[in-house]
């Protein structure tokens, strides 16, 4: 009995020593200097990213540079050459372009520095040391159901989107897995393009024109919904005339849901992205091993029925 104590005593001992050693470690990562591309800082959401892992690096004891790519792969990639000519210590990537940007991955690698793909993933995103990213397919699916039932599974619908960032490509693989289970809905026009409200806005100025009964609009983020909202008052429609949905949880698109001109959006977290994202890289620069090196974040539906109970993070 005396002997089985003992080896308890031991055990614990040692697990608390590693328990130590662990937190030790990320108290340890301190001076370090990080740097933070983000594809848009005009996207309200990636402002918020911004805000929410620069107070987590500096909570740690880090510096955090952001600089926006302003959705300019281009841009993205003198930024990038300029952070590892800098040497920088680790690089966090909401990239502009899956394809475009897949290249920066391998880069920083070569370059021996820990990079983080947060949001907005690329080709090969499995080669970064981690990702953290919301579940784009389960936040396009949700929009899509809410959209459906406010269109009573019938009628003409349009679609806007930016398919060079791989978070909406997911977005799109969940609508249309919901879309093929309804066939009375018809897509009746669709654009490609880098999402802000004045394009979605044009877009659907254009789509309103060209087929007043549109029933439904499908915006791959909340810029574009807010687009499709002033186009849809200025065509002097009411609001509820147009079922229209988004994807982010953004300030402005929560306001329009209250006031019935927004239908829903799928709201993903950029807090809890964020505060993961800066945590998982303090264990890398530590030299601890990450459980997990691809986190999916999950998404919630926002409507009328829950929008004054929701909280934005």
């Amino acid at each position: 009995m005396k002997k089985v104590v003992r080896i308890l005593l031991i055990t614990a001992m040692l697990v608390g020593l590693f328990a130590v050693r662990s937190v030790s470690a990320q108290e340890a990562v301190t001076g370090k200097k990080m740097a933070l591309v983000v594809k848009f800082l005009g996207n309200p959401m990636f402002m918020h990213l911004k805000e929410v892992m620069e107070e987590a690096v500096v909570d740690s004891g880090n510096t955090l540079d952001t600089y926006d790519a302003a959705n300019d792969a281009q841009k993205e990639a003198n930024l990038f050459a300029d952070l590892i000519t800098n040497q920088y210590d680790a690089i966090f990537i909401a990239a502009v372009d899956y394809v475009a940007s897949a290249p920066l991955i391998d880069q920083a690698n070569e370059a021996g520095i820990p990079i983080a793909v947060v949001d907005s993933a690329v080709i090969g995103f499995e080669n970064a040391t981690f990702s953290v990213m919301s579940d784009n397919v389960k936040a396009g699916e949700i929009a899509m159901e809410a959209l459906a039932k406010y269109m009573d599974y019938k009628g003409k619908m349009i679609i806007f989107e930016n398919r060079m960032s791989y978070a909406v490509s997911q977005r799109s693989i969940g609508r249309d897995n919901v879309l093929r289970k309804y066939r009375d809905i018809e897509v009746v026009n669709t654009m490609n393009s880098p999402s802000s409200i004045d394009q979605a806005m044009f877009a659907m100025d254009n789509f309103l024109q060209a087929d007043p009964d549109i029933a439904g609009a499908w915006g791959g983020n909340d810029l574009c919904a807010q687009g499709f909202v002033a186009a849809a008052k200025s065509a002097g429609k009411e609001a509820g005339d147009i079922g229209i949905v988004g994807i982010d949880g953004s300030v402005d698109s929560i306001a329009l849901i209250k006031e019935g001109w927004q239908t829903a959006t799928s709201a993903q977290s950029f807090g809890k992205i964020g505060r993961a994202s800066v945590e998982m890289m303090l264990k890398v620069l530590a030299g601890e091993e990450l459980e997990e090196r691809d986190i999916l974040i999950p998404v919630e539906l926002v409507d009328a029925e829950n929008v004054e109970d929701y909280v934005f993070d």
